[in-house]
């Protein structure tokens, strides 16, 4: 069967799987080429497929949805990062959450320092005023 990725700014991947497994809101489930047609929310995670040489291949993937009619399975993500091996996707969502905790870190420290800039001013402006 055709299997198609995509997010909002490009087309992940487009390719041909004997099977793709996945985890929706109700759990994980597989398809496979004479499934019925299947429609279902995806929560963020792992999609892996079986290629038609009989590899398995792993996507992360954002939210999204998961649409199978006829021969073809198609993935919209808000993102989508394909890997070849499952120890390859754990190090790079590892590295990813990591950075993405760094920049909230750094999110959360600056808008600190402006609530602590902001009182400090408004302190000043209430003592300039009582002079």
């Amino acid at each position: 069967m055709r299997l198609l990725i995509v997010t909002p700014t490009e087309t992940v991947l487009a390719t041909s799987a004997q099977s793709v497994t996945a985890e929706g809101l109700e759990g994980s489930f597989c398809l496979r080429a004479r499934h019925v047609g299947y429609v279902a929310a995806l929560r963020p995670g792992l999609l892996s497929f079986v290629e038609d040489d009989g590899t398995e291949t792993f996507v992360a993937t954002g939210e999204g949805v998961l649409v199978k009619v006829g021969n073809e399975v198609r993935v919209a993500s808000a993102a989508a990062v394909v890997f070849g091996s499952l120890g390859a996707a754990r190090e790079s969502l590892q590295a990813r959450l990591r950075s993405r905790a760094d920049r909230e870190l750094r999110a959360r420290q600056a808008l600190d320092r402006l609530e602590a800039e902001l009182v400090r001013r408004m302190v000043e402006l209430e003592a300039a005023h009582d002079r």
